[in-house]
């Protein structure tokens, strides 16, 4: 439309020597046609903005959701690699714990909960239980007599199982004895 147009300008500018009044109404409908194809422009680029807007809107949304998703994942990640790092720790320093009464001459050691709501049921029948670190399948009440573990207690010492907070107590009584009988 817009070329038919242009073409009558053209053929209007020919008239306008010839026959003059021919060649201004030619000029009058080439204008019109160019204008009503720019109007016809001019929408199509308001509808072509708005659809573009609609759609970065949409995109927009869809990045910050996956934004946000990201964000929560490296949370959960970052707290999964800090319990990694309890659980290790823990571990470390139940171990450190065992080789420094070994180190000061203690075999046996009582064992301890942290005696809050969380302590595991297998471990609570553990606390206040005399054990030997050279066998994790006995307890004593007096360091004397020994017992197999009741059944549904761990196997293992204080702080060995993942995410045990138990800890192993020094049993010095064992050395007391040792000393009473030298003095």
């Amino acid at each position: 439309m817009r070329i038919l147009g242009i073409i009558l300008i053209v053929l209007s500018l020919l008239l306008l020597i010839a026959v003059p009044p021919a060649g201004v109404i030619c000029l009058l409908f080439g204008i019109i046609l160019i204008i009503r194809s720019s109007k016809n422009l001019t929408d199509k680029i308001k509808a072509s903005i708005a659809k573009s807007k609609e759609k970065s809107e949409q995109s927009a949304k869809l990045l910050k959701e996956k934004y946000e998703e990201s964000l929560q994942e490296q949370k959960e990640l970052k707290n999964q690699i800090s319990d990694v790092k309890t659980i290790h720790k823990l571990k470390v320093l139940a171990q450190e714990n065992r080789e420094r009464m070994e180190s000061a001459g203690l075999s046996m050691y009582e064992w301890s909960t942290a005696q809050d709501e969380r302590v595991r049921p297998s471990h609570a029948l553990m606390e206040g239980k005399i054990c030997k670190w050279d066998d994790p399948t006995v307890y004593s009440t007096d360091g004397k007599t020994w017992k197999p573990r009741p059944e549904g207690a761990p196997l293992v010492h204080p702080g060995e199982e993942e995410g045990c907070r138990c800890t192993a107590l020094s049993y010095w009584n064992e050395l007391v004895g040792e000393v009473d009988k030298a003095i």
